[in-house]
């Protein structure tokens, strides 16, 4: 009998020797022949890393894995989570990956994250639930770092044109926060067109906020830390003008923070 090695002709010999773990040579004298068992071959690292029975994949460092199928659905399920807490999915469309949590009857899906893609590259990412950062905030393309809602800064101004030596209290103004908006008044820059001086005091809901501010043709700013709530009234009250003191202009700078 020839014996070849996948179409190749092997020297012939007296005798034929099995050899390896997976392979079993008996001798079967009832049917005059020799039987050879050969196992099913190891599909390391297959059998180490999956549990079937249990659908887990263990080390998963060391398994990589490429699913290909034409069902564009792929989802995630935990049998011992709560209700209406079992299953993730994703879903791949034509330039965009989308992330659902689904319920368990699978009939009330709601998206939390969608990748748009262009060729190979990604876009822009989606999310339409809040993000937070606990790990020391947020990495901008341009190196900078954002730990905390920024800041930012309004101006509220009162022009008034003429002589203002007459005048005294001038008219209210409203701050208007929504619940959980923090505002501070951080300034005040002011300046006279013309003639000497006149005395500002500021007023937070009737009240005196620092002292009285000379006022002068040289513009100036006097810092303020004074945190505002909601529907805070501030208004200035003027005194002691001299000089025919003309065109005041002041504006206070309101610190918001979403």
């Amino acid at each position: 009998m020839a014996v070849q090695d996948e179409g190749s002709a092997l020297t012939a010999r007296p005798a034929l020797n099995f050899t390896g773990s997976s392979v079993t040579a008996t001798d079967d004298a009832a049917n005059n022949r020799t039987n050879v068992t050969i196992a099913g071959g190891s599909q390391t690292p297959w059998t180490s890393h999956i549990n079937g029975a249990g659908f887990r994949l263990f080390n998963v460092d060391e398994v990589t894995t490429r699913i290909q199928t034409i069902n564009e659905n792929f989802h995630f399920y935990k049998f011992t989570a709560p209700a209406d807490q079992k299953q993730w999915a994703t879903e791949v469309k034509d330039s965009t990956l989308e992330f659902y949590c689904p319920n368990d009857a699978w009939d009330d899906t709601k998206p939390w994250l969608t990748v748009f893609r262009t060729g190979n590259t990604p876009t822009k990412a989606v999310f339409a639930t809040q993000v937070e950062n606990t790990s020391g905030g947020y990495k901008f393309p341009d190196g900078s770092v954002q730990t905390r809602a920024a800041a930012f800064r309004f101006g509220h101004t009162w022009a008034l044109v003429g002589d203002v030596s007459a005048l005294t209290t001038l008219p209210s103004m409203f701050v208007p926060l929504r619940a959980g908006q923090v505002c501070t008044l951080v300034g005040l820059r002011a300046k006279l067109g013309s003639g000497t001086s006149i005395g500002v005091q500021l007023k937070r809901n009737g009240s005196n906020l620092g002292s009285v501010i000379t006022v002068t043709t040289t513009v100036a700013t006097t810092a303020f830390s004074q945190a505002l709530a909601d529907n805070d009234e501030l208004t200035f009250v003027l005194s002691s003008p001299s000089g025919t003191p003309t065109h005041l202009g002041m504006t206070l700078y309101l610190e918001h923070t979403p």
